[in-house]
C-alpha cells in the first residue's frame, strides 16, 4: 500500500514539474525535487532488492568460510595422523626387519638340523645297504664254494670210480636196505 502511494506521489511530482515552464528551464527547486525523487526510487529498490541479495550472499560467504575452516581442520587432523603414522613407520620397519632376521636364524637352525638328520639317515641306509650287500656276497661265496667243493668231490669220485668200486658201492647200498 505504501509502495503505491509513494509511486503516485513520485509520478505526480514529475508531472507537476513537467507542467511548469513549458519550454522554460525548470527552477532549481524542481531540479532538486526530481533529483531527490530519483535518488529515493533508486534507494528504495536498492534496499528492497539489494539488501536481501547482499544478505544471502554474505550468509553464503560465511557458510563457505566456515566449511573451508572445517575442511582445513580436518585436513590438519589427517596430516597430523599421517605424520604420526610416518613417525611410527620407521619403528615398524625396524621391528619387521628384526623379526625377519630372527625368523631367518630359526630357519637356518632348522635347515641345519634337518640336514644333519638327513645325513645321518643316509649314512644309516648306506651302512645297512653295505651290510646287506656284504651278507649277500658272503652267501654267494658260500654257495659258490659249496658248488666248487661239490664239483671237486664229483671229479675225485669220478676219478676213483671204476667198475669194481661201483659194484662194491651198489652191493653195500643194497645190504643197507635190508
Amino acid at each position: 500500500m505504501t509502495k503505491r502511494l509513494l509511486m503516485m506521489v513520485v509520478f505526480a511530482a514529475c508531472a507537476w514539474a513537467a507542467e511548469e515552464g513549458h519550454g522554460t528551464e525548470p527552477s532549481l527547486l524542481w531540479k532538486w525535487v526530481n533529483f531527490a525523487v530519483v535518488v529515493l526510487i533508486i534507494g528504495y529498490y536498492a534496499v528492497k532488492l539489494g539488501g536481501p541479495a547482499l544478505r544471502e550472499r554474505a550468509e553464503g560467504i560465511l557458510d563457505n568460510l566456515s566449511a573451508a575452516a572445517q575442511r582445513g581442520e580436518e585436513a590438519a587432523a589427517r596430516a597430523a595422523e599421517i605424520d604420526r603414522q610416518m613417525a611410527s613407520l620407521s619403528a615398524q620397519v625396524d621391528t619387521m626387519r628384526q623379526e625377519a632376521r630372527e625368523e631367518m636364524a630359526r630357519d637356518t637352525e632348522r635347515f641345519k638340523a634337518e640336514t644333519a638328520d638327513l645325513i645321518a639317515k643316509v649314512e644309516r641306509n648306506a651302512e645297512a645297504e653295505i651290510a646287506a650287500a656284504a651278507k649277500h656276497v658272503q652267501n654267494e661265496v658260500k654257495a659258490l664254494s659249496a658248488q666248487l667243493a661239490l664239483e671237486l668231490a664229483q671229479r675225485k669220485i669220478a676219478a676213483r670210480m671204476n667198475p669194481e668200486t661201483q659194484a662194491a658201492l651198489v652191493d653195500g647200498f643194497v645190504r643197507s636196505l635190508n
